[in-house]
């Protein structure tokens, strides 16, 4: 069946035989324990997965899609999605380490003082990336908003470290091969972060892949004047004292 009206429940290609099985599956799932006794809430999960496996609904679907597709609220929105992650995920961990990979990637940070934030939508890899920080003795605040995770440069370092290593490596490369000494982990990551910070005025800074591929002798260069800057104000420290 393929179905080209943009209202229609059943989106793309699918076949009649899977359209029987989802059907299948619906009716048994309600038929369990017995007819008719699942709370309203089961109801609404089981049919919600539903609306994903026949394509009405993304199974990556953002809150706001959910509140403008199925008319509900935010809160409602990011609890369907919070329970169908974790009924439906059979390796919930995996899962959660390449969607923080993807995240650390591809999505943008801001950069606000000497702070970096992410905004995280999905409230399961929200609670994933608080529980990653806290076991390295880090911690985020969401003070501003509840999607948007701020954490201290270290933090952010120790996500990007351990959940995207590759490219974390290949940005340590970069400004290696621009002249920059790196040895110190934390200390390099703290100076790129004040330099973009001083660079974009508190806008997004673009993922590590796009400041590795666009911005790399712009924060390479940043860095050395923020280290002559610090280097010279210690001089300056010593010579007064």
């Amino acid at each position: 069946m393929n179905y080209k009206n943009e209202n229609a429940i059943i989106k793309g290609n699918i076949s009649s035989e899977d359209c029987r099985s989802i059907l299948e599956e619906l009716l048994r799932a309600y038929m369990t324990p017995a007819f008719g006794v699942l709370p309203k809430h089961e109801i609404d999960m089981i049919l919600f997965e539903v609306l994903q496996k026949v394509g009405y609904l993304d199974k990556n679907s953002t809150p706001y899609e959910l509140v403008r597709r199925l008319k509900v609220t935010r809160s409602k929105a990011q609890s369907l999605i919070y329970e169908s992650n974790l009924r439906q995920s059979t390796s919930a961990d995996d899962d959660l380490k390449e969607q923080l990979r993807k995240l650390l990637t591809e999505d943008s940070l801001l950069i606000y003082n000497d702070k970096v934030a992410i905004e995280v939508e999905n409230p399961l890899l929200r609670d994933y990336i608080r529980q990653c920080l806290r076991e390295v003795n880090c911690i985020t605040d969401t003070s501003y908003s509840k999607d948007l995770l701020c954490m201290s440069a270290k933090a952010y370092q120790k996500l990007c470290e351990k959940y995207a290593n590759d490219a974390y490596k290949c940005l340590m490369s970069s400004l290696r091969s621009e002249g920059i000494e790196v040895d110190d982990n934390n200390k390099v990551f703290e100076d790129l972060i004040k330099s973009l910070a001083t660079m974009i005025g508190g806008e997004g800074a673009g993922s590590l892949v796009t400041i590795m591929s666009g911005k790399i002798k712009d924060v390479a260069s940043k860095i050395r004047e923020l280290r002559e800057k610090e280097k010279n104000e210690r001089v300056k420290r010593k010579t007064n004292s």
